[in-house]
């Protein structure tokens, strides 16, 4: 006979894997009802026994009336009942059970005289002496010693006594040892006191076993109760094996309300921000009186975070009821970044200390960051001495790192320094936000020093208020920075509407990274913006410079320039540019009120566009 589950629906023999039972179809044995979880409990192979195990589910296993706690394994023995549900299981083992009589310690059955159970005993011949005894007759199974006699006293023997062996010979005595010999006159027996101690000796047993199984039964269950450190532990093994339902089931219906649907409970979990998930933990600090506990948490990243529980009990078993990370410059670091990179700016901006805060509205600071960053990363976190690292990643691929220092106001740690690396990167990007802005002096001191011998700041502050042809700088935008070969390009846009690109060659220079070189792109859109500002500022030889070789070859500098001051451009305006066509239009206005618009056509000379032919319109 095999190791089976026997239940309403027939027996489940036990094998050697394990037998999964729950709601679903991929279990094993699929119970249909609603208060099964889908995947509920297990059975499985424990050496020679089997173990059952609660997986995490909503109502309970119940083992002989005690609901096991999750995941933990317990031993099954002969006639356990198991509950699933609505639905009630026995535990069989072979060979624990028999279909012969119990034998009682103390006494002996007819069945041991070697007549058949369902036969009455012969009757007994009457003995040699004294009267006659009414021979007993027995019922199959009733005990021999201590059968009732007929009568008690000097006239009667107890029918506890064997018949005389027949004259055939001598029959097998039936006596203990010690008792006395066939035929030797025998006292009566104390036959009621000897029944009364009897009876003494199996109520203590009966007593004792009774206090027994209460006391077992009582600590069976105290051990099995629901308890914080229970509740915690199972949280904490479940997210250690990424099993988040359990987990999500170690919650209170509040708490879970709070992180709104499993899935979401699952995904955040997942992510942690941006810690990665929960590879290890430790249960500490559990207090099961107070219905609290504490979880030291370490992540995929490398990082730790240590959190403290509350608890609450709930229809008899205890559940997470509240979780308070504690503030470290880490987890400090990773709010900011992950709110940065989500652009919650007051999130980012309650990071800050009061003396940082105080530099800077939130206004100020949301204003600074909403430059488009995709991804950061916090590295290099040192909680023992308050710092850390940043680096950012910008939609435009340019990336900047930051030190940061914390300091602890009032238990929670906050940001309280930042300074950026100095990077060919942040030196473009610094220019650029600082013409944009039209603060001349920072994007003066991002030049090299040999950069700003060939300009004064006041020279450069008036070359970039207003640009020939092109008017006023609106906007730029960096791309292509790499640190690596200390380049980057910067694309300009211009008051008039033109666009320029400009790249940049970047040295490094005391510790700090400076522009050091500057080439202009030559498009179609900056040859015609350049002749026409330099024709409306006077500025002849320039202008010339923007004509094609073959054009310069039909007029010399000195008659394009005389032609010009006759007829003298007042205003121009460039319009209908096509970079890719290489075609343009120009409207000029002269000295003498009137107008003319003329059709260009560009051509590339050596990596340079320059004016190929004009058609003034009729």
């Amino acid at each position: 006979m095999e190791v089976a589950l026997n239940g309403p629906f027939g027996r489940v023999v036990l094998g050697s894997t394990s037998l999964t039972i729950g709601r679903t179809p991929d279990n094993q044995l699929v119970l249909a009802d609603s208060k099964v979880s889908s995947h509920h409990a297990e059975i499985r192979p424990q050496g020679q026994d089997y173990a059952l195990i609660d997986l995490g589910s909503t109502n309970g296993t119940f083992l002989n009336e005690q609901r096991l706690d999750a995941h933990v394994p317990r031993l099954l023995h002969a006639t356990d009942l198991v509950l699933i549900g609505d639905t009630r299981f026995t535990y069989e083992v072979p060979g624990m059970f028999s279909d012969e009589p119990t034998v009682y310690a103390g006494f002996r059955q007819v069945s041991e005289l070697g007549y058949p159970p369902s036969e009455a005993s012969p009757s007994a011949p009457s003995i040699g002496y004294g009267s006659y005894i009414q021979p007993v007759e027995y019922a199959p199974g009733a005990s021999y010693y201590g059968a009732p006699a007929t009568s008690y006293g000097s006239d009667a023997q107890s029918a506890a006594y064997p018949p005389p062996p027949p004259s055939g010979g001598p029959e097998p005595s039936i006596y203990p040892p010690g008792s006395p010999s066939y035929g030797a006159p025998a006292p009566a027996p104390a036959q009621p006191r000897r029944q009364r101690g009897l009876w003494i000796i199996l109520g203590a047993i009966v007593g004792t076993l009774v206090v027994t199984g209460l006391v077992t039964f009582a600590v069976i269950a105290y051990a099995n109760r629901s308890t914080p450190t229970k509740t915690l532990n199972a949280f904490c093994n479940a997210l250690k094996i990424g099993d988040y339902q359990v987990a999500y089931n170690q919650l209170s219906s509040g708490l879970q309300s709070k992180f709104g649907s499993e899935a979401q409970f699952v995904t955040g979990y997942s992510f942690n921000e941006g810690f990665g998930k929960i590879t290890n933990c430790t249960v500490s600090n559990f207090n099961d009186s107070t219905g609290t506990g504490t979880l030291d948490n370490t992540f995929a990243s490398g990082n730790t975070v240590v959190e403290d529980y509350t608890f609450v009990s709930e229809n008899g078993a205890w559940k997470i009821n509240g979780q308070q990370p504690r503030s470290t410059p880490t987890l400090t670091l990773h709010t900011y970044c992950q709110a940065l990179k989500g652009d919650d700016f007051q999130t980012a901006y309650n990071q800050l200390s009061s003396t940082a805060q105080s530099q800077q509205s939130e206004a100020q600071f949301a204003a600074n960051f909403s430059s488009g960053q995709t991804d950061c990363t916090v590295n290099q976190a040192n909680d023992a001495v308050g710092t850390g690292t940043v680096t950012y990643t910008y939609s435009s691929g340019n990336k900047l790192t930051a030190d940061y220092g914390l300091v602890n106001e009032n238990g929670t740690w906050k940001i309280n320094s930042q300074q950026l690396h100095s990077t060919p990167t942040l030196a473009l990007l610094t220019y650029c936000s600082a013409l944009r802005s039209g603060n001349y002096p920072t994007a003066y001191n991002q030049l090299s020093s040999s950069a700003q011998s060939q300009e004064t700041e006041a020279q450069f502050a008036a070359s970039y208020s207003y640009i020939v042809g092109l008017g006023k700088l609106t906007n730029c935008t960096v791309s292509r920075a790499d640190d690596s070969t200390r380049t980057g390009t910067i694309s300009y846009t211009f008051a008039d509407g033109g666009t320029v690109i400009d790249d940049y060659i970047l040295v490094n220079e005391n510790s700090a990274w400076k522009l050091n070189s500057q080439q202009t792109r030559s498009t179609p859109t900056l040859t015609l913006l350049t002749y026409c500002g330099s024709l409306k500022h006077g500025n002849y030889p320039t202008a010339y410079n923007q004509l094609s070789s073959s054009l310069q070859s039909q007029v010399t500098e000195a008659q394009f320039a005389s032609a010009f001051s006759t007829g003298k451009v007042t205003d121009c305006t460039v319009t209908n540019v096509d970079d890719a066509a290489g075609t343009g239009t120009i409207s000029f206005t002269y000295a003498n009120g009137s107008t003319r618009v003329f059709d260009f056509v560009l051509i590339n000379e050596n990596g340079t566009w320059k004016i190929q032919k004009g058609q003034a319109r009729s």
